[in-house]
């Protein structure tokens, strides 16, 4: 029994801050019943599903629009990379040429046009080339990983979500 179960506690942290805060606040949540926790920007990848959902009563998560901080978690570096690799395949053009035509802002009606002019289409992928063969080795091994365990849980955002949006 804490002699301080009665005083109010609030833990607040911003992006690692955020990720300590909720993990302290896991920890003394049965010595302080009554403590808070307000986490920004905190990554995604704290607690397990069923843990997130036992935090609610106590966390509260707020995201800002579409920061990349709460999005990170091991699941989705995984899927970026496999698609990454993907892409990384169809490209048709000098890479050095695509990197500078990536970094003007294209609006959304013009991305088809743009991506056709710089990619292939998938079916056009050579699989006969070295640089496939290592992408798809490369693939198989994080698969076999993934199947293994090494990667077994998927981990989220802490609490209740509060999603932020400018308008």
């Amino acid at each position: 029994r804490s002699p301080f179960k009665d005083f109010p506690l609030v833990l607040c942290g911003h992006s690692l801050g955020a990720g300590v805060a909720s993990i302290l606040a896991l920890m003394l949540r049965s010595k302080f019943p009554s403590l808070k926790c307000f986490a920004y920007e905190v990554p995604g990848c704290i607690f397990d599903e069923d843990l997130c959902k036992k935090t609610e009563e106590f966390i509260v998560s707020f995201v800002r629009n579409d920061d990349l901080v709460p999005r990170l978690s091991h699941h989705n570096f995984e899927t970026v990379r496999e698609k990454f690799c993907d892409v990384l395949a169809r490209i048709k053009v000098p890479k050095i040429k695509l990197f500078f035509d990536l970094r003007v802002p294209c609006e959304d009606v013009h991305l088809a046009h743009r991506n056709a002019k710089v990619l292939k289409p998938e079916k056009d992928i050579r699989r006969d080339t070295q640089f496939y063969q290592r992408v798809e080795k490369l693939k198989l091994e994080r698969f076999e990983k993934n199947l293994a365990g090494v990667n077994k849980f998927q981990l989220f955002i802490p609490g209740k979500i509060i999603h932020l949006v400018d308008t």
